[in-house]
């Protein structure tokens, strides 16, 4: 009788029965813990490659937009401000200028490079403004 109430003894202390749950309470935060960390530098390379994209709109607006500028001119420019930013920010970058006679628009479209696995987001930068051409002063 003396062993049985050892071994209950045993069982019922708590130092006894938490034994390993912090190993167990680690395996299944840490997962947790690491895919939260993944997805906000997910979210930060969505952040940074949205603005690469704005920029390079915004440069193909100005250089497209002035008096004498053509698409050509824009997407030029808005080529050279990536090569000068990197390639890693935007992958497969797609530009597109079209100017009408009284505006010019940008779009530029990429791929994020991809943190969380199986996704790849895209963004999407987009500009406008009025083609600059001169005008006689109201008299």
């Amino acid at each position: 009788m003396r062993r049985w109430s050892a071994r209950i003894a045993r069982v019922r202390d708590p130092r006894v029965r938490d034994r390993g749950a912090a190993s167990s309470e680690i395996a299944v935060v840490m997962p947790l813990l690491l895919l939260m960390l993944m997805g906000i530098v997910q979210v930060s390379l969505i952040v940074h490659a949205h603005h690469v994209a704005q920029a390079v709109a915004a440069q193909a607006v100005d250089a497209a937009r002035a008096q004498g500028g053509t698409n050509a001119q824009g997407r030029a420019d808005a080529q050279a401000l990536l090569a000068s930013l990197g390639t890693g920010a935007l992958g497969r970058p797609q530009i597109t200028v079209r100017r009408t006679a009284t505006t010019v628009t940008a779009q530029v479209v990429g791929d994020v490079s991809g943190v969380v696995p199986f996704w790849t987001p895209q963004v999407i930068g987009y500009a406008a403004g009025p083609v600059e051409r001169l005008t006689q002063p109201a008299r």
